[in-house]
């Protein structure tokens, strides 16, 4: 991910680098991240944070603690460590895919949608790599693609 700032104090600007996050997010999509405290992110959103190797990233939050979260990359099937709420840089708001931008999610059904996403590999199945876990972040993935 690739980041600049706009002319506002409180967003970023970044440039989406890989397809970790596809379907929602693909190659070369710029993403508005507006600058969130630890409490204003929620299981489900797609949040922007420097990686430990210092490489800035942007994935979807799947667990929460008191002072750090665990993200996911929606095309992946690994957790990612755990990142402390002063390694977090924002929470995307909008995307833009070719000409135009998308306030994300679009609609309400779509974020309940990306909630139930990040929950299903901690509350459906304990073992990621197991089938049922996959099959069913798949269909909700594509169901993802209607919102």
């Amino acid at each position: 991910m690739k980041i600049r700032r706009p002319d506002t104090k409180n967003t970023l600007l970044a440039q989406i680098k890989s397809n970790s996050m596809w379907p929602t997010l693909q190659k070369n999509d710029m993403v508005l991240l507006v600058l969130a405290p630890l409490d204003d992110i929620r299981i489900g959103d797609v949040i922007g944070f420097t990686s430990a190797k210092h490489i800035p990233l942007a994935h979807r939050v799947a667990h929460m603690s008191k002072n750090t979260v665990q993200t996911i990359a929606d095309a992946s099937r690994r957790y990612d460590d755990h990142i402390s709420d002063t390694a977090i840089i924002g929470k995307v708001i909008m995307k833009k895919q070719g000409n135009k931008w998308q306030s994300y999610p679009r609609y309400h059904w779509g974020r309940y949608i990306h909630y139930l996403i990040a929950r299903t590999s901690s509350m459906i199945v304990k073992h990621p790599g197991a089938l049922l876990y996959r099959m069913v972040r798949k269909l909700l993935l594509f169901i993802s693609l209607f919102f």
